[in-house]
């Protein structure tokens, strides 16, 4: 039998279930129930205010009913407490709570870099990172999930001059050869390239190669790895390396000083002392001696030796001493002294006798010189006071010679250059006769004369005559008929026809040019062939003469 909670909680759950939701609130006692039209009525005391429904499961409503029952229904929007990190989340199926894997709800991290986090259904869990994986910066993960410093040897550094690596049990080791020189041991400077403890490579470090600052005047040593030069005694003595200073000898500092100029003594050109030639030279070109300069001598200088030489111009240079009659100077050995001799022996006319006031060989104007000739056109040379020997023709135009004035010449004149020139007119200037014909030119000047101009003997000059034969000039401007051209054979000339015949047998000329056998009236008809024997026209049959006569009829030979 269903107690009166049980019941209430029952008919609580199917009017849930059906969908139907009471508000128990206006049940509470306290609160009276309004009547219809009337006052409510005071409430009594409210039966869950001691009452605590509250089951501690996120999954129900908890809910007090009027009679202060507990009633307990699925809640519909729960809000179930979590737990981080546990691979799990925690949820309701109905009123009851339930956990489900969530591999997003990585566990924390367990300060271990080779292991990962991760979820395993609903359980942490932390597996090994790969062997190798890189940890902690420098090391590795090995196969037991630890971070350690190596898993093989090339992970613990490469092998150098100076170092030997190895990975034992997870951890690096390095032996390093100390001690070992790699250059430097002789370079005197106090230190040397060599390997030291705890450095993989060679170094830089304090060696006992002690440095020489090649100075007399200290003691060498080192004072770990700087090079110290301790000074000897003050006085001691030395040798500073210079020319220049005459005594040496140490100082308190450790260096030698020389003092004294060891060529201060020294003669001319040797008394300047030269460090870098370790002598007591002056420099080569310093003025010493003599200080003459002239054309054969310069003044004298240091050799650069020691010595003090003369400067003296190449014997036969070309000097001058200022007289112009003695010819050309040289130098010799330092003056000058040697000469050529009297320079205007030999010259030209007119130039060949020295004038030593006016430095030159001008023979005096007016002197006798060159041409003698003394023409028409000219008169004797003269010297023109300048070393010339000048011409003294007659000016130009000046009447001379033949004077004769024609047609083809005009009167001769001096040239202006001594000579007497004819003044002829051009040659083939017109002149004389001025015929001109088949056998002659007109007459022009030729070399100052009038001459003809006829042409050569032989040249054709036909005058269109047949019968006179073919004219020729004859040389002398004339053109001349040589006769009849016809011979024996063709005796007769024909002028209209310009032919040679023979009038006796020729039928067509027959006893006279033009004279044809053919013709009527002169024995045979027109048109037959008539023979012309001796000058005369004759029939030979029948058949040469004209219709109804006969050959020889009335005349032999003759158409009848």
């Amino acid at each position: 039998m269903l107690n009166a909670r049980t019941y209430s909680l029952a008919a609580a759950l199917s009017l849930v279930l059906g969908g139907c939701f009471q508000d128990f609130e206006q049940f509470r006692p306290g609160q009276g129930g309004g009547g219809t039209g009337g006052a409510g009525g005071a409430g009594g005391a409210d039966p869950c205010a001691s009452i605590d429904c509250d089951d501690d499961n996120p999954c129900t409503e908890d809910v007090c009913d009027p009679d202060g029952n507990c009633l307990y229904t699925a809640a519909t929007d729960p809000e179930v407490p979590q737990v981080a990190n546990d691979c799990k989340t925690a949820t309701c199926d109905g009123e009851e709570q339930i956990q489900v894997a969530d591999p997003a709800d990585v566990p924390l991290d367990d300060d271990n870099p080779c292991t990962d986090e991760t979820c395993d259904g609903q359980n942490p869990a932390h597996p090994f990172l790969p062997e190798d994986t890189p940890c902690n910066d420098t090391g590795v993960c090995n196969a037991t999930g630890l971070c350690s410093q190596c898993t093989i040897e090339s992970q613990c550094g490469t092998d150098t001059t100076c170092a030997d690596f190895s990975c034992t049990d997870n951890s690096c080791d390095v032996v390093y050869d100390v001690g070992l020189v790699i250059s430097g041991e002789n370079d005197g400077d106090c230190l040397a390239v060599q390997c030291v403890d705890g450095n993989p490579d060679p170094i830089s470090a304090p060696f006992d190669d002690i440095e020489n600052d090649n100075e007399e005047c200290t003691t060498d040593t080192c004072d770990n790895g700087s090079p110290v030069h301790t000074p000897v005694g003050t006085g001691t003595g030395c040798d500073d390396g210079l020319f220049c200073t005459a005594t040496d000898q140490c100082n308190a500092g450790g260096a030698c000083v020389g003092a004294g100029d060891p060529c201060s003594a020294g003669s001319e050109c040797a008394n300047a002392c030269n460090e870098v030639a370790n002598n007591c030279f002056d420099a080569a070109a310093t003025p010493c001696g003599s200080n003459t300069d002239d054309t054969c001598t310069n003044p004298d200088t240091c050799d650069g030796s020691g010595n003090c030489q003369v400067n003296h111009a190449s014997n036969g240079t070309a000097c001058n001493d200022n007289v112009f009659c003695n010819g050309a100077d040289q130098c010799n050995n330092g003056a000058c002294t040697t000469h050529a001799g009297d320079p205007c022996v030999g010259g030209p006319a007119c130039n060949n006798v020295c004038n030593e006031n006016n430095d030159n060989c001008f023979v005096a104007a007016s002197t006798a010189c060159g041409d003698s000739s003394n023409t028409e056109c000219t008169n004797p040379d003269t010297c023109n006071g300048s070393g010339t020997c000048s011409p003294n023709h007659e000016p130009a135009s000046t009447p001379c010679g033949d004077s004769s004035n024609t047609e083809c010449t005009n009167p001769d004149t001096c040239n202006g250059s001594g000579t007497c020139s004819s003044n002829h007119e051009a040659d083939n200037t017109p002149c004389g006769d001025n015929t001109d014909t088949a056998c002659t030119d007109p007459d022009t000047c030729q070399s100052g004369a009038c001459a003809s101009n006829h042409e050569p003997a032989s040249t054709p000059c036909a005058d269109g005559s047949f019968c006179d034969g073919a004219e020729i000039c004859n040389g002398s401007g004339t053109c001349s008929e040589p006769g009849n051209p016809c011979t024996a054979g063709t005796p007769t000339c024909c002028e209209g026809t310009d032919t040679c015949v023979d009038t006796q047998a020729d039928e067509q000329n027959c006893g006279a040019c033009g004279t044809s056998c053919n013709l009527v009236n002169n024995g045979c008809g027109g048109g037959n062939d008539c023979d012309c024997l001796s000058g005369v026209c004759e029939c030979n049959d029948d058949t040469d003469c004209p219709s109804g006569q006969t050959c020889g009829a009335v005349t032999a030979n003759r158409c009848g």
